[in-house]
């Protein structure tokens, strides 16, 4: 099982826009230091539930401060970009960090993000798919024109071609039956979110995913990665500081999703606890949060699910980054005491 840090970019209270991306620069320095397998970034756009509008400008710094560490994206929100210059970006920070990128693409969730930069949500799952095959007929195909629903294409090579051939690896961030089958037919790896309200949807998904590799049995092997949210404590108080923080992103995700979030001068604000928020103990089924040996036994559990990458978010809510990076290192040392790293 491999172990990858996710970056959500947040920006708590109070916090200033420049020393949430130090911070975020920081943490990757320390995930190599650390030992982990790699990183994701996240994208969003309009509010402080992530400042990060563009994953491959922060990768390229990122690149810079580390030299081992995979790089990567969580998710490009592919119909909200021109799939041709997605291919050139992606391939020129494939260069700048050595051939480390790892492309994760995704739909898109919030109807903000898609009205201000003047695109229809309805319109994301047929963007999405034509995104895709751009991209991989640009890297699989190069100097042959491409036709597709709505985009067609001279031919052309998309510069620079990537360091890693014919493509850095390249996954589908999935919440359905429907996209699974999609990551399969272009054999995309596979990242889902074990969320915050208990594992039914992982066990659904998981399920998915078994049935379209018996049904594509032949095929190249597929990777299968699950996001969590991850903080190790002694402390009951911290943990239960930690369950709230959870619950605060996932609320304000929710709000996103939904199209009813607040937002004054990019601040999401939060409206508070809610009557349908999951309990702590639903909150700790499906994510790791909690003393080492509950950690230990929740990621003992995933690997026997099959899942071959665990994608930890450490920094969320109004965690300290004190705590975030001792959490790091604790699970660091867990993992490779168990064999896991």
């Amino acid at each position: 099982m491999r172990f990858f840090v996710f970056l959500l970019g947040q920006q708590p209270a109070r916090a200033d826009t420049a020393c949430v991306y130090r911070e975020l620069v920081n943490d990757a320095d320390l995930a190599e230091q650390l030992g982990f397998d790699g990183l994701w970034v996240a994208e969003h756009h309009f509010s402080t539930y992530c400042v990060i509008p563009n994953t491959m400008t922060l990768l390229a710094a990122i690149a810079q401060r580390t030299s081992r560490i995979r790089i990567g994206s969580a998710v490009v929100v592919l119909p909200l970009h021109n799939a041709v210059r997605v291919a050139e970006e992606a391939a020129m920070v494939d260069h700048l960090s050595g051939g480390r990128l790892e492309l994760a693409l995704g739909r898109g969730f919030q109807p903000l993000e898609f009205a201000g930069l003047g695109y229809d949500l309805a319109d994301s799952q047929r963007r999405l798919s034509e995104g895709i095959a751009i991209l991989k007929h640009l890297w699989e195909r190069p100097d042959r024109p491409f036709e597709g629903p709505t985009v067609r294409l001279p031919a052309l090579t998309a510069m620079p071609v990537p360091r890693q051939q014919p493509h850095p690896p390249i996954w589908l961030a999935c919440g359905s039956e429907r996209s699974i089958e999609a990551a399969w037919e272009h054999s995309l790896h596979v990242v889902l979110t074990a969320g915050i309200e208990g594992l039914g949807k992982f066990r659904e998904l998981k399920r998915a995913f078994e049935t379209r590799r018996a049904a594509h049995e032949g095929q190249p092997e597929l990777e299968f990665g699950v996001q969590c949210y991850t903080f190790i404590s002694s402390d009951p108080a911290a943990r239960r500081r930690a369950i709230e923080a959870a619950r605060q992103v996932h609320r304000l995700g929710n709000l996103l999703r939904r199209g009813e979030g607040v937002i004054r001068r990019g601040v999401l604000e939060d409206p508070g606890p809610q009557p349908d928020d999951p309990s702590d103990e639903t909150v700790r089924s499906s994510t790791l949060i909690g003393d080492e040996d509950e950690v230990a036994d929740r990621l003992a559990w995933f690997a026997e699910q099959g899942v071959t990458t665990m994608s930890l978010i450490f920094r969320f809510g109004e965690l300290s980054s004190e705590e975030v990076r001792e959490s790091m290192a604790r699970v660091a040392r867990l993992v490779r005491v168990g064999a896991l790293l």
